[in-house]
């Protein structure tokens, strides 16, 4: 191997490990609340706590239609977990079906943030959600904390024209994110994300990503 593969391999290799040891550890911030979800719970923990409340939860991509009530948890269905990071269900939240989404960190395996969507939303429909939000957290902020100093997930960072974009805190380390998207027949979104676990998801999958690199190059190397 070149020197520089070298070095590239070992610094991926320290990524690891210090990913690993951070993940030992709980993860030091004010977690956000969603139901029977706090953010910074480990995927086991998850699980745990899913199969003691009865919901349907599966990996993403294998979902088939279910909701609460109709279709309870089943272990089978959870036993590819470990190398998936993103997990629904559907359930009936703010009195509408709903399609509720979490989201893990690559490799410590937290959930760091928490999604929700509605699909042929109305207005009274969003004027619901946002009075409901409204009554727990306050009023909607007036500034757009994306633009100004929290990192929160790559979907709504952008704008969208054909969007109405509100935020609430939580606290300061959680910002709750609500789209209403016309374009999509009138998806109604909202997304609980933990900042902090944001910028830990962000800094594990660059590092995932340079020693994927990494490992392929190597492996070219040896196949030459």
């Amino acid at each position: 191997l070149a020197l520089g593969d070298i070095i590239m391999e070992r610094k991926a290799l320290i990524w690891m490990i210090c990913l690993g040891w951070f993940a030992a550890f709980p993860v030091q911030s004010n977690a956000f609340e969603f139901d029977v979800w706090d953010s910074g719970i480990s995927l086991t923990e998850a699980m745990k706590i899913a199969e003691f409340n009865d919901v349907p939860l599966t990996t993403a991509g294998a979902m088939k239609p279910c909701q609460r009530g109709k279709e309870h948890y089943q272990r089978d269905r959870m036993k590819d977990a470990q190398t998936s990071r993103n997990f629904c269900y559907k359930d009936t939240v703010v009195g509408n079906p709903a399609l509720v989404t979490l989201h893990f960190t690559p490799m410590s395996k937290k959930l760091c943030n928490v999604w929700i969507y509605w699909a042929n939303a109305d207005k009274a429909q969003q004027k619901e959600v946002l009075f409901v939000l409204s009554e727990k957290y306050g009023d909607p902020l007036k500034y757009n904390p994306v633009k100004d100093q929290f990192p929160v997930t790559p979907d709504i960072r952008l704008e969208n024209p054909f969007s109405e974009t509100q935020f609430f805190a939580a606290d300061k380390q959680n910002i709750i994110c609500v789209q209403y998207v016309k374009k999509r027949k009138n998806a109604l979104i909202v997304i609980y994300n933990d900042v902090s676990l944001a910028k830990q998801e962000q800094t594990e999958t660059e590092a995932f990503e340079q020693y994927l690199k990494t490992r392929y190059r190597q492996q070219a190397d040896n196949r030459m």
